[in-house]
């Protein structure tokens, strides 16, 4: 029986799936150190509203998990990354501050 190629891993290979777990596991622990799922969640439904700050924020959130499938594919062809996500900077705006920015 032989290895089946997915998204260029081949199956079996414990150590490029565990990377990409790792991956993962960075990309999310560098956001919610700074945004859990539920601010997250209340600053989508701000920004919904009109909320320029919760937009950034959200905003942010997307650049992470962006830069996250960059190199999720970069991992899956073989190329070294870093696991270090703080280059893509702190969240804009304190979460209070967005959440009590007036909106229209």
């Amino acid at each position: 029986m032989g290895q089946e190629i997915i998204g260029g891993i081949q199956t079996g290979d414990e150590t490029a799936i565990k990377k990409i777990e790792l991956l993962w596991g960075s990309a999310k622990e560098y956001q919610e150190k700074q945004l859990d799922s539920n601010g997250y969640t209340a600053m989508r439904f701000k920004a919904s509203s009109g909320g320029e700050k919760a937009q950034a924020n959200v905003d942010w959130v997307a650049q992470i998990w962006t830069d996250y499938k960059t190199r999720k594919t970069a991992l899956e062809l073989g190329n070294a990354v870093s696991f270090d996500f703080s280059n893509n900077g702190n969240m804009p705006h304190d979460f209070y501050d967005a959440e009590q920015e007036p909106t229209s």
